[in-house]
Formats: C-alpha cells, structure tokens, sequence
C-alpha cells in the first residue's frame, strides 16, 4: 500500500523550479545545512526515462519520479481529474518504505502545494493531524526539530516522529 499526499492544481509547474524547491523543502523539514540535489524522471507506459517536458503540465499525463541524486527512493506524482475538484495531483511513496523516501514525499508535497497556493491533504494521517493542511502548517508539523549534517540521519529523525 502506497502512502499519499493530494494536492489540487490550477496551473502548470516549471519542472526546474518543482526540482529545486523540492530540494530546499526537504532541507526545511529535515533541518540541514544545504538542500540536496533533486533528479526527476518521467515513467510512462512501463519505461523510465529523462523527463522530456519544461512544465509539469496540469492534467494526467506520464508520472514524474522524484529522487535524491544517487539515492533509489522516490516519490511519485500522479495527477488524475477528478469530477468533483478537477486536477488532484498525488504525492505517492511507499514503495521501498524508507524513512527518506516518506521526508521526500512530504517535500514534494510541499513544493507543489507552496507554489499553487493550495492545502496538502493526508487522507490516511499518515502525517498527522489535521488531514489537511496548507503547505507552511504542513512543514512545522513535520519538521525535524534538531540539527543535522546528512539527510539520512536526518531523515531516521523525522521517521521516528511519525511514529510518535
């Protein structure tokens, strides 16, 4: 079972500026000295491969994977439209159930929600309460409150709060 985050979109999103604020989220949340770097590739019809557009369109079109350079975990953005809200985009991660990837897919999260100014929703409170939050609340909610030099450590920390 995956682990997800929903965000509703209005607007497309400049790939570069999604990688970036990724990284600096992620550095926010698990406190660090500098952001990581952020890599994206897209997969579509079972293949990986180089994302191939400049914006993060708003409507469904190939996942987007989300990584830590040189590190396996992911986070998946889907976008579907729904009847009702229209384009929801799902941060989704659990697939190797890692305390990075979970930090990964609320910076992601994060990034998209800050940038189309809209609230984060965790349907499963997988973390915390409320189910739905704007983007700044998220981010305290979940932040690693001490200091840390490498994302993994940090990442560990801010596991071990989620299960508090």
């Amino acid at each position: 079972m995956s682990i997800d985050l929903w965000i509703v979109r209005t607007k497309p999103l400049a790939i570069e500026v999604l990688l970036r604020e990724t990284g600096e989220a992620l550095r926010e949340i698990l406190s660090l000295p500098e952001a990581p770097e952020i890599v994206g590739e897209q997969f579509s019809c079972g293949e990986i491969s180089p994302i191939q557009m400049e914006l993060l369109p708003i409507g469904p079109r190939p996942a987007i994977h989300l990584r830590v350079a040189r590190e396996p975990e992911i986070a998946q953005i889907i976008t579907i439209t729904d009847a009702t809200d229209g384009p929801v985009t799902f941060v989704s991660m659990g697939s190797q159930r890692t305390a990075l990837e979970f930090a990964l897919g609320a910076a992601v999260a994060i990034a998209l929600a800050s940038d189309q100014g809209s609230k984060i929703e965790d349907p499963g409170l997988f973390f915390g309460q409320p189910a739905e939050q704007d983007p700044s609340t998220f981010k305290d909610t979940v932040r690693v409150r001490d200091s840390f030099s490498g994302y993994r450590e940090a990442a560990e920390q801010f596991a071990q709060r989620l299960e508090t």
